[in-house]
């Protein structure tokens, strides 16, 4: 190893003595303000095109922030976004911590891309500080069961620091 690695090395060594190991780890648990979201289609025959939604104010009050071209996801496909590519400054959940939602407000599902129909008027969602906190990545299930339209659960992974969900993702 050369002369200019190991002052390097020790270099980096000193500085997490100090306690920059520690300050790492901490900025680690600081709650990121935004919330991944991956949907998935767990599906092995059917299609489906999820309308997909962040509502910064709730789902009572505008603005409600779609993705602009909802993704058509075939069996087995999934698609990740995070809360700001789906509605900008307002996908900042630091920003909306009371009311903050997200979720699929209705979706298409057919046995192709090219036979996609409507199910149901239905949303399926979750508001933050119930169902997940800032930072936590939300993963969004659709299956087609027997259910009209299939049916939607949602699986999250908790970020460093978050507190667990205090409730399920549900219909609304």
């Amino acid at each position: 190893m050369s002369r200019r690695r190991i002052v390097g090395l020790l270099a980096v060594l000193a500085a997490l003595g100090a306690g920059g190991c520690a300050n790492l780890l901490e900025a680690l648990r600081v709650p990121q303000p935004l919330v991944r979201i991956k949907v998935v289609n767990d599906s092995v025959r059917q299609t489906v095109r999820p309308n997909i939604a962040v509502c910064p104010n709730g789902i009572e009050s505008e603005p409600h922030h779609f993705v602009r071209t909802p993704p058509v996801l075939g069996p087995g496909e999934s698609i990740t976004y995070t809360t700001a590519e789906i509605a900008g400054t307002d996908g900042n959940c630091q920003t909306f911590d009371t009311n903050f939602m997200l979720g699929v407000c209705t979706w298409e599902f057919g046995d192709s891309r090219e036979t996609l129909a409507p199910a149901a008027a239905q949303r399926f969602g979750g508001q933050i500080g119930f169902q997940f906190q800032c930072g936590d990545t939300v993963i969004l299930h659709w299956l087609d069961t027997d259910e009209v339209g299939g049916s939607w659960t949602a699986e999250v992974i908790t970020a460093i620091g978050n507190q667990l969900p205090s409730a399920p993702f549900q219909s609304l």
